[in-house]
């Protein structure tokens, strides 16, 4: 079964879905519908709920496309942070060393 699998007023194939990333003018959260505009050769992005202003993609921008679970992305996250925080530990103790050193 294809995402776009369902069809909008227009007649264009859609898909609902929540935003995460990568759009100045969306928050993350934001509802919104994808739909493929065959006319204009690009995909339009539509807020659901809040009022913004439609964001068109030409085909040519997509560079590519995962669906992820927002399970999957809360991991990454986590990841990220203890990496972040095992890198500022051990920075940390370098700053020392080096600070005992150079004194």
């Amino acid at each position: 079964m294809s995402i776009f699998g369902k069809k909008n007023k227009n007649g264009d194939r859609s898909v609902n879905l929540k935003y995460i990333d990568g759009v100045e003018a969306y928050s993350n959260g934001t509802a919104v519908a994808l739909s493929i505009d065959n006319t204009n050769e690009c995909i339009t992005m539509i807020a659901r709920v809040y009022k913004k202003p439609p964001v068109h993609l030409k085909f040519e921008q997509v560079t590519g496309v995962r669906v992820v679970s927002e399970k999957e992305i809360i991991e990454k996250v986590k990841v990220l942070l203890v990496e972040l925080l095992l890198v500022k530990y051990y920075l940390g103790h370098w700053e020392l060393l080096l600070e005992e050193y150079l004194v």
